[in-house]
Parts: structure tokens; C-alpha cells; sequence
């Protein structure tokens, strides 16, 4: 596990924050809460999670709107933050 915090400090900020934007717009999907057209993964990946980043809904989120997926990604990252803190520590 050391390796892997290791490797991932290596990475510049911007790029592990884009994979990170990634990461959680995929779980998302995979865990079939939403569902992005392929733009809007790249705009939120790129310039961080906004509605204005989203375009279409290919499946809408539990309260069916742009700011229920934004509220759910940035949940997404909190949760990834405090995991990360709790296994460095």
C-alpha cells in the first residue's frame, strides 16, 4: 500500500485531481446512481464539477437534476479525502 500512496504523491496536483473527477463520475455510473453523455465527462474532468460542466443526463440521478449530480460527486470526493487521510495515517 505504501508504494501505491507513494506513486500517487508523484503525480501533480492537477493531474490526480482529473483522475479523481474521473474516477467519481464512473463509480457513479457503475453503481448506476447517473449517467453522463462522454462531453461532460471530459468538462468535468477538466474544469472540476459544475452544473454548467454537465450536459446531458442519459440517466438522471435521484432527484433528477444537474445540481443532484454535483452534490453527489463532491460527496464522492469528500469520502475519497478522509479514506486517503485514514491510510496515510
Amino acid at each position: 500500500m505504501e508504494d501505491v500512496i507513494s506513486l500517487w504523491s508523484q503525480r501533480d496536483s492537477e493531474e490526480r485531481q482529473r483522475y479523481e473527477r474521473v474516477v467519481a463520475v464512473q463509480s457513479s455510473e457503475i453503481e448506476g446512481v447517473f449517467k453522463l453523455d462522454e462531453q461532460s465527462l471530459a468538462r468535468i474532468a477538466i474544469d472540476g464539477y459544475s452544473e454548467d460542466n454537465i450536459g446531458a443526463l442519459v440517466i438522471p440521478p435521484p432527484g433528477g437534476d444537474k445540481t443532484a449530480v454535483v452534490h453527489i460527486l463532491s460527496d464522492f470526493s469528500l469520502v475519497r479525502e478522509i479514506t486517503v487521510l485514514i491510510m496515510a495515517s
